[in-house]
């Protein structure tokens, strides 16, 4: 166990105590850090998080488990980027601010498990996990050129909690007179956005909303690889995932409410040479994806009140 304080420049301040001690038939994992920081920027950026993590575990990887609880929170006031023609203008310094009121402050919050069990020729590794976060984010890009009286400032905001889930199964043997192994498992997660706002702000009060949405996002996975190593310096693994996303949006604009659901197989293949002189060579190919904001399968209008069309 230990504990650590530091000071530095710019308001720099730290502290961490953390340790590993025995509990029961496992170990404890401990730690919390607090730490604040101004920046070199004019306006002090006050940015302050604090930390925490407490772990119980016990056994390995390879046959054990453990349980986790994680929490995270900050506040900060943020110094955005500025037109050079106000610095060379004398307006504002090069690390000086137009909206002193931009910023943010977020937490996330997380409980997970994870257990593992190894017997013989095979081995099974399952994990949960459930989070809760929050943001708020106040930014000013064009500062007055839509609004010359209150400001273009403008505020994203989402609550969201995250349920999910996974687990795999393992064999070890043989294929074609060829040590092997083969693996199938699955995945489940349940995103729960309520609310997601977009709205139009000064100094950090809200005075219309752009768009305010509830979103439920459903994604079930499936998965298999195959290893095989045919030599020495010679190993395959090919790989076939399938994916089910359903998404539930309800949103402050009923054009942009509704359900949508899609799904996609995603195969690879990789040869591994080697290794020759402590190197290994790659071929890989395969298909891939990333998922994107839900609201996009469903948006009929566009909740910009600049948009000609709204």
């Amino acid at each position: 166990s230990f504990a650590e304080l530091g000071l530095g420049q710019n308001g720099f301040r730290r502290g961490l105590v953390a340790g590993s001690p025995s509990a029961g038939d496992g170990r404890l994992l401990y730690g919390l850090e607090w730490q604040e920081a101004d920046g070199p920027w004019t306006m002090p950026e006050n940015h302050g998080k604090l930390n925490g993590v407490l772990r119980w575990s016990r056994g390995t990887e390879e046959n054990g488990g453990g349980v986790t609880a994680m929490a995270y929170r900050a506040r900060w006031a943020s110094t955005d980027q500025v037109p050079q023609r106000a610095v060379d203008a004398g307006i504002v310094g090069r690390f000086g601010t137009l909206d002193p009121s931009d910023g943010g402050r977020t937490s996330r919050y997380s409980l997970s498990g994870e257990w593992a069990r190894g017997e013989g020729t095979s081995r099974t590794k399952a994990a949960a996990y459930a989070i809760r976060s929050s943001l708020d984010l106040w930014s000013n890009f064009t500062f007055f050129m839509d609004n010359p009286v209150l400001g273009d400032q403008f505020r994203q905001s989402e609550r969201r909690t995250v349920l999910g889930g996974q687990a795999a199964h393992t064999w070890f043997g043989s294929f074609a007179g060829r040590i092997a192994e083969l693996s199938v498992g699955t995945q489940w997660r349940r995103d729960r956005l309520d609310p997601v706002v977009l709205a139009l702000s000064s100094d950090r009060r809200t005075h219309a909303i752009v768009r305010e949405d509830r979103v439920t996002q459903t994604s079930v996975g499936l998965h298999a690889e195959g290893l095989v190593y045919w030599t020495d310096w010679l190993r395959s693994i090919v790989g076939l995932r399938a994916d089910h996303y359903a998404f539930d949006i309800t949103s402050s604009l009923p054009a942009n409410s509704g359900q949508a659901s899609d799904r996609l197989a995603s195969p690879k293949l990789s040869l591994v040479f080697g290794p020759w002189a402590q190197t290994e060579w790659y071929v890989n190919h395969g298909h891939g994806f990333h998922s994107n904001d839900a609201r996009g399968a469903t948006t009929r209008l566009n909740p910009d009140p600049r948009d000609p069309g709204y």
